[in-house]
């Protein structure tokens, strides 16, 4: 027998949208010119995540704000990842012309937070694509991620799934990994 949505336990979203704020905390503290866009948009950007999964806690009609909250998260990570594409176009071109139009802490400033705002975007499409989506019915798809307790199983509740945290965490570890050690 099929679980419906409204039966199943949602995921939380409470973390996605600490993400977002964050993500927005970030983006409005680059200077002006590294943005692509006006100041607002990122507000707006941030709104429109976040409206879907409110209308979801609200909603009974559970199976459509999630088909809406996927589009619009893919939409955000779409967006945002062009915005870091150009912020990071614009640090790259501040760091070898040495202009002196951004100087040295911000410079710094500004490229951990387009890295921090590139590792929670991603986590948010990784949440998003992985098994299917966040609240998909388990063993919907294979996993694309392998979590340390996809392995060892008999410590594991049998629907245990990853939340948006472990999405977070995987990206961090994998990063941390991919950094030579001195």
């Amino acid at each position: 027998m099929k679980e419906s949505v409204a039966q199943r336990r949602l995921e939380p979203r409470w973390p996605v949208v600490l993400t977002a704020l964050v993500i927005l905390f970030l983006l409005e503290d680059l200077p002006g010119r590294l943005r692509l866009l006006p100041p607002w948009v990122p507000y707006i950007l941030v709104i429109a995540l976040i409206a879907p999964m409110a209308a979801l806690e609200l909603s009974t009609a559970k199976a459509r704000w999630l088909r809406v909250e996927r589009i619009i998260t893919l939409l955000f990570f779409a967006i945002a990842e062009c915005g870091t594409v150009f912020v990071l176009a614009r640090l790259l071109s501040a760091m070898v012309s040495r202009s002196g139009e951004i100087g040295g802490k911000q410079l710094l400033a500004s490229s951990i937070a387009t890295w921090a705002v590139n590792v929670l975007t991603f986590s948010l499409l990784y949440w998003q694509m992985d098994r299917g989506g966040p609240d998909s019915p388990p063993n919907h798809t294979r996993p694309d991620w392998l979590f340390p307790q996809d392995s060892a199983r008999e410590d594991v509740p049998s629907d245990w799934r990853p939340t948006f945290v472990d999405y977070c965490t995987l990206h961090i570890r994998q990063r941390r990994r991919s950094v030579p050690r001195t």
